[in-house]
């Protein structure tokens, strides 16, 4: 870099690669888990003898160890693939951000460091990082004029439907596990909750998991197309370091 200040557009492909498939690898190890435990949930509801019944028959405690062992490796799986994916997301939003500085975006209001420090500041964390990532949708425009530094005007319609499902994902997923953790719930309704649990986890996680995905995907599109276009605005204007991406006094 001929600039010590200056800061450098880097792809965040593997970034988002690792992102997406640990997403990918904890929505169906979930999948997996809810719908072990609705089965086993229903079998202690409905099933004389309930999950005993089972251990009892024949081959009954290799097939309990199994399902047990399976539902296990598959909670074990999901914790891991969700730790990764909320750290690679982090990693990812940190770097957007810093490439729309790397091009010189001006009107910015959120840094790279609060547009990830957002998502773990309680009552903040509901609408904070969904306009930290705005900015970046908006910063990441290829159709403005790039030499000058300009921001796209709009916000992203993808983006405000990945936020309302996480967001309603997040908020029913906790009630429903604030009931179930009650000492006085039956089993009948513990089986209902198991129910209903799995129907967050398809029509809200699933639809929030897809979501995000295609919105780091775009994102990055628009990263690439925008830094393409400084480039060659860059080159043709012979003045500029293309390759370092320095400061432009003069853009």
């Amino acid at each position: 870099m001929s600039n010590s200040g200056a800061l450098t557009y880097r792809p965040s492909d593997v970034i988002s690669k690792v992102f997406i498939a640990s997403a990918v690898i904890t929505f169906v190890l979930g999948l997996i888990f809810q719908v072990g435990f609705s089965y086993m949930s229903y079998v202690d509801a409905y099933v004389d003898g309930g999950m005993d019944a089972i251990d009892a028959g024949d081959d009954g405690f290799i097939t309990l160890l199994v399902m047990i062992l399976a539902m296990l490796a598959s909670a074990i799986g999901m914790a891991v693939g969700f730790l990764v994916s909320v750290v690679m997301f982090c990693m990812w939003v940190f770097r957007a951000n810093k490439n729309a500085q790397a091009m010189k975006v001006k009107g910015m209001d959120y840094s790279a460091g609060w547009c990830v420090g957002w998502f773990f500041i309680p009552i903040a964390n509901l609408w904070k990082p969904y306009q930290a990532v705005q900015e970046i949708w908006r910063a990441s425009d290829p159709f403005v004029y790039v030499k000058g530094g300009e921001m796209g005007k709009f916000n992203s319609s993808l983006v405000s439907w990945w936020w309302a499902f996480w967001i309603l994902f997040a908020v029913l997923d906790r009630l429903e596990n604030r009931i179930y953790m009650r000492a006085d719930v039956s089993l009948q309704t513990e089986w209902l909750l198991c129910l209903v649990s799995l129907g967050i986890h398809l029509f809200l996680f699933l639809p929030a998991t897809v979501l995000v995905i295609k919105v780091v995907r775009e994102i990055n599109q628009r990263q690439a197309e925008r830094y393409a276009r400084l480039k060659k605005v860059l080159r043709e204007s012979e003045a500029y370091d293309v390759g370092s991406m320095p400061s432009y006094p003069h853009v």
